[in-house]
């Protein structure tokens, strides 16, 4: 007599069904009373494309990446934070920070569909009044990953550019700018 598994060829298999568990998340923490609505920091920026258009975390339109080990690193971010609030664009981005290290020059990689707005209270955070030299990029290629509407502070990888004149640092943060204007001003740092 056969056995089952001769008559059908079945070899011996496992099969592991995975066990639904219920876990309870804890709710958010509450936001610090010296924070305003509407910051997200989380430990990766994640991004998704969907008909083309870019999103990261939570639906957040636009990411800055920062680096932690930048002279006052935590202390220029708060006041990026304050800014981005007064001008009701602090719900549109997310943070993290990223570094294991004390760069030599700042980097700053802005992308050309981060609203000018938005990119000069970055550079009015970290650029003016650095205490290393700044290196600003216009990123105008996504590459895959939504470079063109992401802000890197800090950036780890040098460019072989001219670090910026305060005089073009001043030219940046000008109100009103298009963004015409700003990638402008960028362009002339390479002159």
């Amino acid at each position: 007599m056969r056995s089952a598994m001769g008559i059908i060829g079945l070899s011996a298999v496992l099969v592991v069904l995975p066990i639904l568990t219920v876990v309870h998340a804890d709710p958010p923490s509450p936001r610090k009373a010296d924070e305003p609505p509407g910051l997200l920091e989380v430990p990766v920026i994640g991004i998704v494309e969907v008909n083309g258009k870019w999103s990261f975390n939570n639906g957040r339109r636009y990411s800055i990446s920062v680096n932690k080990h930048l002279p006052d690193a935590m202390a220029s971010r708060a006041a990026l934070v304050a800014t981005l609030h007064e001008q009701k664009q602090l719900d549109q981005v997310v943070f993290d920070w990223f570094g294991k290290k004390l760069p030599t020059r700042l980097n700053l990689l802005i992308g050309d569909n981060v609203p000018v707005e938005m990119a000069q209270a970055v550079v009015a955070a970290y650029a003016d009044g650095s205490k290393i030299p700044v290196h600003i990029t216009l990123m105008t290629e996504d590459e895959q990953l939504g470079l063109t509407r992401a802000v890197y502070v800090g950036g780890l990888v040098d460019r072989d550019d001219a670090p910026v004149m305060r005089k073009q640092i001043q030219e940046l943060l000008k109100p009103g700018l298009t963004h015409q204007q700003f990638a402008k001003v960028l362009l002339k740092q390479k002159d």
